[in-house]
């Protein structure tokens, strides 16, 4: 059996006004359905707190929620602050992450924010309002210098970084993916 193209399925709406918050129970249905979009075509669930790795949606929210407070982070991650954005109808449109901090890994691969455009909601010009909206989160927890890292061969995320006030780097060659990052500044005062 094919798997559904939900890029073709894409929903026929004007682009809207979205709005971040942190998932609850009452978001089961969506966030699943979201996940099993991504892998129904292969694509990876960036900024999602590997939402890839979990078919149990209590234990995706059970270990978010154990994410943000440092005194329950696991050891080799940083707190970090899980997202839904969502549209006026409260439609799940994308997901991003928000690092507290950085670690070495993070600093240099990473970054402070991760994101991911629902596939049948892309080109509408959601990732550039997640990310302006997420570094609004950023800089009410003081973070005035963000880091934030893309695939060289992503180009429509370096162009939502760039249009977000990212300044380029450098590349570096990432051995634990195979891939060569691009590696952003944004000043967020």
């Amino acid at each position: 059996m094919k798997a559904p193209d939900f890029r073709a399925a894409a929903r026929h709406t004007p682009p809207q006004k979205l709005h971040l918050r942190e998932p609850d129970e009452g978001d089961r249905e969506q966030v699943m359905a979201y996940r099993e979009e991504f892998l129904a075509i292969s694509s990876r669930l960036d900024g999602t707190s590997a939402l890839d790795k979990y078919d149990d949606f209590d234990q995706w929210l059970a270990n978010i929620r154990k994410l943000k407070d440092p005194a329950t982070t696991p050891a080799g991650f940083v707190p970090a602050t899980q997202y839904l954005a969502l549209d006026e109808q409260e439609h799940l449109v994308g997901m991003t992450n928000l690092r507290h901090h950085l670690n070495d890994y993070l600093l240099a691969y990473g970054g402070h924010i991760g994101y991911s455009v629902r596939p049948s909601e892309r080109k509408n010009g959601y990732a550039s309002q997640m990310l302006c909206m997420t570094l609004e989160k950023a800089k009410e927890r003081g973070i005035s210098k963000v880091r934030i890292c893309c695939d060289h061969y992503n180009i429509a995320s370096a162009k939502t970084i760039q249009s977000n006030g990212g300044v380029l780097e450098d590349e570096m060659f990432d051995s634990s993916d195979g891939m060569l990052t691009q590696r952003y500044w944004i000043e967020n005062r």
